[in-house]
């Protein structure tokens, strides 16, 4: 996975759509 430097909101919310 490849986390972007915005924040960690941003990997939860792709983590939690399908």
């Amino acid at each position: 996975m490849r986390h972007q430097s915005h924040s960690p909101i941003t990997s939860v919310k792709l983590i939690e759509n399908p």
